[in-house]
């Protein structure tokens, strides 16, 4: 047997209550100050003991607004993105937003105007981009998201396009970071385990080994240097192509997964570590002191980075409702250095 539907209690059930006309009660729902302190008291009771909820998709149809954020991303099958999703969602949510996440995994590196328009289509505000540009080929459509439609773009990843501001971790100072932690504890011969070369994340990371080797005058040509693939067995390769080369002290790797991979090859060939060869990583993944010995890592705070994408979207948005045009500046967010017992 169905049960009757409860009848949702409007704004003129509340007005009734309180004996206030319905403008007042509009008033104090929207956080109005010219309300006498009496009345407002009398109006929020009323809310509590009716139970009333505004009807916020009404709110927004009369605003114009659908309150809706669009999130492109590549899925979030890992922890970093993941991370990255808590943050975006708590924020929205303290925002008064909902979130439209679409989810591009096709071979073709720049999504077509059909995956965009999906998103456009369904009326969101602004957009997170959060698809890697490995190879700088996805400036003109984020140009033309903000120019045809006008709706406003933020980006996680830095890459080499430009024209949209980023909140984005700086890899740079990641590897920086991490190599001279290195030096500081003697090492001199020290290699990079890099990542994909076409990937703007490694080559950063890479530009700042090579920095922080140039700052302490120590060799840091390319036979110091492999590139790998994000995975333990691309750190197991790296390292067993890194010995080959010549004798080495330390291995900076590019991330935590080459870097256990690296490790696990280091021991295979009777190597101590961090006696025979220091290891340091970056993301301090899950679990990442628990491995012997602990992985010393470049933490980055994924979740303030979703955080901070979806306020600067939130400005930008507001603004343009304003007709105002704002000028973001770019967000990097600093690495933190996790010392444990590989390096």
């Amino acid at each position: 047997m169905s049960l009757p539907a409860r009848r949702r209690v409007s704004i003129k059930d509340v007005a009734a209550a309180a004996g206030v006309s319905l403008q007042t009660v509009s008033r104090v729902v929207n956080g109005a100050e010219a309300v006498a302190a009496p009345t407002r008291e009398r109006v929020l009771a009323a809310i509590a003991e009716l139970g009333y909820r505004r009807n916020e998709l009404a709110r927004n149809l009369i605003q114009g607004r659908s309150r809706t954020l669009g999130v492109i991303c590549a899925g979030h099958d890992h922890q970093g993105g993941r991370q990255l999703n808590s943050g975006i969602t708590a924020e929205a949510e303290a925002l008064g937003y909902a979130l439209l996440i679409r989810e591009h995994q096709a071979d073709d590196p720049v999504p077509d105007d059909a995956f965009v328009e999906s998103l456009l289509d369904r009326q969101v505000e602004g957009i997170l981009w959060m698809l890697a540009d490995t190879r700088a080929e996805h400036d003109s459509l984020l140009r033309r998201i903000v120019a045809e439609h006008g709706v406003p773009v933020v980006a996680l990843v830095r890459s080499r396009s430009v024209g949209v501001p980023f909140s984005a971790f700086d890899n740079f100072s990641a590897g920086l970071m991490a190599t001279r932690h290195l030096i500081a504890r003697g090492r001199r011969a020290i290699a990079h385990i890099a990542g994909p070369a076409h990937s703007w994340d490694a080559q950063e990371r890479l530009r700042g080994w090579r920095e922080a080797m140039r700052e302490a005058g120590l060799a840091a040509d390319d036979t110091r240097v492999v590139n790998g693939d994000w995975s333990p067995e691309g750190g197991a390769r790296g390292l067993s192509a890194l010995l080959e080369r010549g004798p080495l002290d330390a291995v900076f790797a590019s991330n935590d997964h080459t870097a256990l991979g690296a490790m696990l090859a280091a021991h295979r060939r009777g190597l101590s570590i961090p006696r025979d060869v220091a290891f340091v990583g970056v993301d301090d993944i899950q679990g990442a002191g628990w491995y012997l010995p602990p992985l010393t890592t470049i933490r980055r705070n994924r979740v303030a980075m979703g955080r901070e994408a979806v306020r600067m979207l939130a400005a930008l948005i507001e603004a343009r409702h304003a007709g105002q045009v704002l000028e973001l500046p770019d967000y990097l967010h600093p690495p933190e250095l996790i010392v444990r017992e590989s390096a």
